[in-house]
């Protein structure tokens, strides 16, 4: 990691410097005692617990002090009361659909000549793109409106800062610290690193095709961005002063692990080789005391050891000494008492991390800022909502430790008796403790001079005094919600009715006018200040010069306080205000338009035009009126046109209405024709076919007669040549039987 351009890099310089640091340390430390015991006090309050308590062994949750057994207060309002104090201020301050602050440029001057030609350095007329002069107004008008297109560059980026480290979100840690323990802690602008992934684009050429191919990368960046962050009271160690703009230098406490130590090298002007050797020394020996940790630890119930193992790296800021500073090369004379560099120093254990100039030049005031809940007007550290309410928790829980007290012991009964003089079924002596505790079936006299059990055992009730405690109980609750300054329909609970919605308002604003202080409380010790540092960071770091400009930074923390209805109504007085002629030229219809809608919580921009568009729109509608005799001639002719034009389309409706019903019979005509048609071609095809069938019908029976005749022919052909066959086979066999007998007789003859 690169060392930042003013940071201190004589390592001797740094290491002396750091050592000079430690006698300020110590008187810091020691200077914050009270405030930390009053803190650890208002701690122990908003967890339930009272007075210097410590854990008992084997107490099941009890809390030993002076030797005795004490639990936590069994109705805690601190806790609750805190909290809605803390909400209640954070929903004023940080609205949800708008930012609290905003960028304006600086006025122009007003002209005493608008109309006046505005004139060239070089003598001659200036003119407009398409050749019109051009006036003084009209530059005054350019330069306002290019200042506020820088103005809205600056706070798009100051918000992108914002919404990167979670500003909202930091500010309500540090407004519940300031309703906790008096003080809320922001520190910032400080430059932050952090790794961004970005895709790196590489040629190579194949060695085996030759071919080029293209290759895709991951690489990690060190994005530096401008960062606001919560500090923790318990770790800020300032200079005592009544506040912190009278501070000359502070001290921070980093409790950091193994790991968050080493992330430290590779921060903005950390030495990488410094967080090494931090890390090769290991934890050492702390400068802070480890009793407040302790106490602190047992109030929230974990154990101190959980500190144990961790880096203690403190961060300075305050003024560098001229020796310093001419170490690093500046000519600073020696009689010169108004030169003051302010500086950034973090060390741990002997061991210097960074030391640096502060990046904001010129800039005398520390970064930190600081709002209480309220002010003590001899230290920074202000008191919170339990210090304010600490008489009423300790009447609140005295008072129902009583009723409770009351209540069981006036809901049974109490026994009154003799010692001694009654026995029970084991034989032993009766004692106050068996009566109270175990059931008595049977007792038995110790003697017999007095038979009378009412002597010897009287039962009696206490009186119950409930109806006298229970109104003080909640007149104390009551006491500490008017001390705390909460008004009941603020926190979102009372539901009386107050009439009318201006008697509702009218009580509200009454009842608000401390939380009316806190709102400018942060206004003024957060908002402006930090929003102011953040433009001061950009105006000398950032790149892009089309957003710097001459800005007026307005926090708007206080018009988000008391409840909308107050405001809306207020809206409304200025609407009605713009709407009369007198006043209509001093107000900005637009911006009434788009703070009206704001207000239902509705995004301006997707409700209401584009402002350019909604001007065009309304200069249009700005136009004078006509006069009523052009009006009432001009609304007779459009009424004659009308009527002449109804009438020529009365005309056109019946011609085409008569062309469509001719054209409809000539299609009813055509398609009777076509039927007509279509039916003697049917009928001419029908006889065609029984024509041709009967031809076909015909032929097959001529072909069928052939059939039959050649068929019978054929058979009378082959009967024919069977009769011819049989009768030659029959005189062949009679031939061949006369031959045979003639055969047989031939021998006779012979003899």
């Amino acid at each position: 990691m690169e060392m930042e351009e003013n940071a201190i890099t004589d390592t001797a310089v740094r290491q002396k410097f750091a050592e000079n640091l430690h006698a300020d340390l110590k008187q810091a430390i020691d200077d914050k005692k009270p405030a930390e015991q009053r803190m650890l006090e208002a701690l122990r309050q908003f967890h339930g617990l009272s007075g210097e308590m410590k854990q008992a062994k084997g107490s099941e949750g009890g809390l030993v002090s002076g030797g005795k057994i004490q639990y936590p207060s069994q109705d805690n309002i601190t806790r609750p009361l805190t909290l809605k104090t803390a909400a209640r201020w954070a929903d004023m301050m940080l609205p949800t659909n708008d930012r609290n602050w905003q960028i304006d440029p600086t006025p122009v001057p007003e002209l005493h000549d608008p109309k006046q030609p505005a004139i060239a350095p070089n003598g001659a007329p200036m003119v407009s793109p398409d050749g019109q002069p051009l006036t003084l107004e009209d530059i005054r008008q350019a330069q306002v409106k290019e200042a506020k297109k820088k103005a809205a560059g600056m706070q798009e980026a100051i918000d992108d800062d914002l919404q990167e480290c979670h500003f909202a979100a930091e500010a309500r840690d540090g407004i519940f610290d300031a309703s906790l323990y008096g003080c809320g802690i922001l520190k910032g602008p400080f430059v932050f690193s952090k790794p961004k992934k970005c895709r790196k684009k590489s040629e190579y050429t194949d060695k085996n095709t030759g071919q080029k191919k293209t290759l895709y990368e991951i690489e990690l960046i060190q994005e530096k961005k401008a960062v606001v962050s919560r500090v923790d009271p318990w770790n800020f160690f300032p200079q005592r002063s009544r506040c912190i703009e009278e501070a000359e230098k502070t001290f921070e406490l980093h409790l950091y692990t193994e790991k968050q130590t080493r992330a430290l090298a590779k921060q903005p002007g950390f030495d990488p080789e410094a967080v090494n050797e931090l890390l090769g020394k290991g934890c050492g020996e702390s400068e802070l005391s480890s009793a407040m940790l302790t106490d602190r630890s047992s109030v929230v119930g974990y154990s101190s050891d959980a500190f144990k193992g961790r880096f203690t790296v403190w961060e300075y800021h305050g003024p560098i000494p001229k020796e310093v500073l001419t170490a690093m090369g500046m000519e600073i004379p020696e009689d010169d008492k108004l030169t003051v560099l302010n500086g950034e120093v973090w060390f741990s254990n002997g061991v210097v991390l960074k030391a640096a100039l502060s990046h904001l030049e010129g800039e005398e005031r520390l970064p930190y800022y600081v709002i209480n809940y309220e002010k003590d007007p001899t230290d920074i550290f202000g008191y919170g909502v339990p210090w304010v309410i600490r008489h009423d928790q300790n009447a609140v829980h005295t008072l129902w430790d009583l009723a409770m007290v009351n209540g069981v012991a006036s809901a049974g009964v109490t026994l009154a008796m003799l010692a001694g003089r009654l026995q029970g079924p084991s034989g032993g002596v009766v004692t106050e403790v068996e009566i109270g505790v175990k059931p008595i079936n049977l007792l038995h006299f110790s003697d017999e001079q007095d038979s009378d059990v009412r002597k010897v055992v009287q039962q009696f009730s206490i009186e119950s005094r409930l109806n006298e405690i229970m109104p003080l109980y909640e007149k104390a609750k009551e006491n500490a919600n008017e001390h705390a300054m909460m008004p009941e329909v603020l926190e979102g609970e009372g539901e009386k009715a107050y009439g009318t919605l201006v008697g509702t308002i009218d009580r509200i604003r009454n009842k608000n006018i401390i939380q009316r202080r806190f709102a400018l409380e942060t206004d003024d010790n957060w908002l402006a200040p930090i929003i102011e540092a953040m433009y001061d960071w950009h105006m000398l770091h950032n790149e892009d010069d089309s957003i710097k400009g001459d800005y007026s930074i307005v926090p708007r923390g206080v018009s988000h306080l008391l409840v909308k209805e107050l405001r809306s109504a207020n809206i409304m007085t200025v609407v009605q205000l713009s709407a009369d002629p007198r006043f209509a030229p001093f107000f900005e219809n637009y911006d009434l338009a788009e703070l009206s809608v704001s207000q239902l919580d509705l995004p301006p921009n997707a409700v209401l035009k584009p402002k350019d568009k909604a001007m065009k729109d309304a200069e249009a509608m700005s136009q004078p009126p006509p006069d009523p005799r052009i009006e009432a001639e001009k609304i007779r002719q459009q009424t004659q046109a009308a009527s002449d034009q109804a009438m020529l389309a009365k005309v056109q409706l019946e011609g085409q209405v008569q062309l469509q019903l001719s054209r409809e019979r000539t299609v009813q005509e055509q398609i009777k024709a076509a039927a007509q048609s279509q039916d003697r071609a049917d009928d001419r095809a029908a006889n065609d076919r029984a024509t041709s069938m009967e031809a076909e019908n015909e032929r097959l029976r001529m072909a069928l007669d052939a059939e039959h005749k050649n068929r019978k022919l054929d058979q009378d052909a082959r009967k024919n040549a069977a009769d011819t066959t049989l009768k030659a086979t029959e005189i062949a066999s009679k031939q061949q039987h006369d031959q045979t007998e003639a055969a047989l007789e031939r021998p006779y003859r012979t003899n």
